[in-house]
């Protein structure tokens, strides 16, 4: 069952999955990011720092411990003073280190551990190597020993077991958000792929089907000009579908049935422009006389008409200024005006000249008295439907300041 979708529709559709995808690519890219910059800045922030502190912590109270050995197997060494004081040194740097463990954030498991192991290493501090430090200082090595073999051991082993367990739930805590941020990956990996996936299907879909849409009936057309184009006109151009090329396809053979009844009709007419043809080569031949006696006529009346060409060229002087003139005056001696015009104008197509009626007498005149006339801006012209065309003439002279309409008429129609 084919789908009756417009090519517009189809393409709308298209892009908007490829947008939506896109956009939920771009959304899962954006969210992979934020997760793993988190993964990552939990270490870096905090665990690291935890570490180092505890590896702090624990090893300057190593060296104290190795420190105050030192003393117990030589008491009389004159350095005595100088270890202890170095002994306590180190225990500053561990006892600052721990603050600073201690000062980090935690979960409340961690902290209860981290408390544990604050607790003991308290004891450890409180109950045996403070003792031990002081009995030193007073020269009392039997107490020093004493504490050293039985108070520390314990303590000792009580601290390591509290510290295990804290390093042992901060190993799980790291390996539980590796494996969460490798499924996290794994999620976001399998959706990415799953887009991707569906885009290229639907690609792929969208342009097997505009393909099928767009070319199949590009082609037929193609092909049914073709033959229209050798005149035949007998097939019909036939496509079902629902889309912009059904229309284009059906709009073919819209026109293919206008052109086969126009060739009809030119069919129809071919007799009558046969007939009328005979009535033309009779009206020719009539025109043809007539024009031999029209041709005749003019010959006579060119044989009859007399006429002066004059060139004046110079200056037209008076008190006022001057004004230089060169002009063609034409001058009828004998037959009709008409002639005299139409000499005129041909004059007017061979030569850059122009019609004057004003006469030298007339130059020098406006000359003498300054009566230059200026240019006037058109005006409306009013005319009325019964007005004969010298009353028409008459209008649009008087509007444009050309004088009396009686002596404008004369110089164009003497």
């Amino acid at each position: 069952m084919r789908l009756n979708m417009a090519i517009t529709l189809r393409l709308l559709v298209t892009l908007t999955l490829l947008g939506a995808l896109l956009v939920v690519t771009g959304v899962l890219g954006v969210a992979g990011m934020r997760a793993s910059n988190g993964t990552v800045k939990q270490p870096y922030m905090n665990d690291v720092a935890a570490a180092t502190a505890l590896g702090r912590s624990n090893l300057n109270l190593t060296v104290v411990r190795t420190t105050l050995d030192r003393v117990l197997i030589h008491p009389e060494s004159p350095d005595t003073p100088a270890l202890i004081d170095k002994a306590l040194n180190y225990l500053s740097v561990s006892n600052s280190a721990c603050a600073t463990y201690q000062a980090l954030p935690a979960s409340d498991e961690e902290a209860a551990l981290s408390k544990a192991v604050a607790d003991a290493r308290g004891a450890l501090l409180g109950n045996a190597i403070q003792p031990m430090i002081d009995a030193m200082r007073k020269g009392d090595h039997t107490t020093a020993d004493k504490l050293a073999m039985t108070d520390i051991p314990p303590l000792a082993a009580a601290l390591t077991q509290k510290s295990a367990a804290l390093d042992k739930f901060r190993n799980d805590q790291g390996a539980t958000r590796y494996q969460s941020a490798q499924d996290r990956y794994d999620t976001l990996l399998t959706f990415t792929l799953l887009a991707i996936a569906l885009g290229l299907v639907a690609c792929v879909t969208s342009g097997f089907s505009l393909l099928r849409s767009i070319s199949r009936p590009l082609d037929l057309t193609d092909r049914h000009f073709e033959r229209i184009a050798k005149g035949d006109m007998t097939e019909k151009l036939r496509f079902d579908a629902g889309d912009e090329m059904g229309k284009l396809v059906a709009s073919v053979g819209t026109m293919q049935d206008g052109i086969a009844a126009m060739i009809e009709q030119i069919t129809r007419g071919t007799d009558s422009i046969a007939a009328a043809t005979h009535q033309i080569s009779a009206g020719n031949n009539d025109l043809s006389q007539r024009t031999e006696s029209q041709a005749a006529s003019v010959e006579e009346t060119a044989a009859s008409m007399e006429l002066e060409v004059a060139l004046d060229e110079g200056t037209i002087e008076a008190d006022s200024g001057s004004v230089p003139i060169t002009a063609v005056e034409l001058e009828l001696k004998h037959g009709e005006s008409e002639s005299l015009y139409g000499v005129a104008l041909e004059l007017l197509g061979t030569a850059p000249l122009r019609i004057d009626h004003r006469s030298k007498a007339d130059l020098g005149y406006e000359l003498l008295v300054a009566e230059h006339s200026d240019a006037v801006k058109a005006q409306p012209v009013r005319l009325n439907r019964r007005d004969s065309i010298e009353d028409a003439f008459c209008s649009i002279a008087q509007l444009s300041g050309s004088g009396p309409c009686e002596r404008t008429w004369r110089r164009v129609w003497p």
